[in-house]
């Protein structure tokens, strides 16, 4: 398990402890062989906390761990990140290792921010963008301000999403067909 580092506000410390149930809640045994987070995935950078990590492949021949980017962030990127904009809090388990399925359920939106503030928000600059929507501006990807922009635009044009989202109230599902590259999407 990587990921996280030693932020101000806590919040990697936070999230490692809702994935660690995650990982004891599952049925299949877990054998945690490495983790490296929070505080043992820091680095101090002109004063500034950063992570030394934010992502990781293993050569499954040999078990050798290296730096990794991923380009694919999975499907519907935009509505799993809307879920937090449009202030449903919590972290929240998206893949079903029994059915091998990426899954979103439905959420409404609650006490998020208001439609005028997503406008401001979404013509600000970059770096206002950056400087207010982050947890930790100083160690974005280079691509934060055009996902934020992309989640909300998605949200002020879905502002209803159990009904324009999530038909019938259903989850959205995805499962990783053999043969093709991407999840492929196996409801409606």
């Amino acid at each position: 398990m990587f990921g996280g580092f030693h932020d101000d506000r806590g919040t990697s410390d936070k999230l490692t402890i809702s994935i660690l149930r995650a990982i004891q809640n599952q049925n299949e045994p877990i054998h945690l062989c490495s983790a490296c987070v929070t505080d043992f995935n820091d680095t101090v950078e002109k004063g500034l906390h950063k992570p030394i990590i934010y992502g990781i492949g293993i050569n499954v021949q040999d078990g050798q761990i290296y730096p990794a980017t991923f380009l694919d962030k999975g499907p519907d990127e935009w509505i799993r990140h809307a879920r937090i904009y449009g202030g449903v809090r919590g972290m929240v388990e998206i893949y079903n290792s029994t059915y091998k399925e990426l899954r979103i359920m439905p959420y409404d939106y609650r006490h998020g921010m208001r439609p005028v503030d997503m406008q401001f928000f979404r013509d600000a600059p970059d770096e206002f963008i950056l400087q207010n929507l982050s947890t930790s501006p100083h160690c974005e990807p280079p691509d934060f301000v055009s996902i934020t922009r992309a989640t909300l635009d998605h949200i002020l044009a879905h502002p209803k999403p159990l009904i324009t989202v999530f038909s019938e109230g259903k989850p959205r599902v995805y499962r990783r067909l053999d043969g093709v590259e991407h999840w492929t999407r196996i409801n409606s």
